[in-house]
């Protein structure tokens, strides 16, 4: 039989597009945004890299911003920790009280830096972080990632990759890999569909049959 060819990008069910289109497993927007008023209007999204954190937290300052709420929002990584430390410092000094932070990241500010923030921030109308591990900020929601929570977003891609032999292995060994990251699984599936079959990128993980 002959093996399929590669998939062009617009027909390629793990662009990102269409990984970017999922809906969120977990609580609503709504049901999140209680919690964290609740909690004083302060709370954290906590969990690994790939666990859809970030795309969270745009979903609600999308809703918050719908409210007419003014928001600001720091989009943090390792680049940009160091560089825009005096920037953010003064910002945080002159936003108006009304505004609702989000910093997407947390953990790329530092113990010294992190502090201040949050201190800074009790003047503000809100605040919400994502990081990799709790924080003193309570947490909203636990962003988690295992093999059922993957094998479901796949089946909502491409149900035909579950329908492999060995896929739910294969599905175990990319997850330890990607250590949970479902942003890099998604993105070597992808590169895998652009490939002749057989074809793997070099990842460390063989491809499908």
């Amino acid at each position: 039989m002959r093996a399929p060819p590669p998939r062009l990008p617009r027909e390629n069910p793990f662009r990102s597009g269409k990984v970017g289109a999922l809906a969120f497993v977990g609580p609503t927007v709504e049901e999140a945004l209680s919690r964290w008023t609740e909690q004083g209007r302060r709370g954290a999204l906590v969990g690994p890299c790939g666990s859809g954190k970030s795309t969270y937290l745009r979903a609600i300052e999308a809703a918050l911003a719908a409210t007419g709420a003014p928001t600001r929002a720091w989009w943090l990584n390792a680049e940009t920790r160091s560089r825009d430390r005096r920037a953010r410092v003064r910002e945080l000094r002159t936003l108006d009280p009304a505004t609702v932070l989000l910093i997407d990241g947390a953990e790329q500010l530092g113990r010294l830096e992190g502090s201040r923030v949050r201190r800074g921030s009790r003047r503000l109308a809100g605040l919400w972080i994502t990081t990799h591990r709790p924080t003193r900020l309570p947490t909203i929601h636990h962003h988690g990632t295992d093999r059922a929570l993957a094998s479901r977003l796949i089946g909502e891609l491409d149900p035909s990759w579950l329908a492999e032999e060995g896929a739910q292995a294969r599905l175990d060994a990319l997850l330890r890999h990607h250590r949970g990251n479902l942003r890099h699984l998604f993105h070597q599936l992808y590169l895998e569909q652009c490939l002749p079959s057989g074809v793997s990128p070099e990842v460390g993980v063989p491809s499908s049959p």
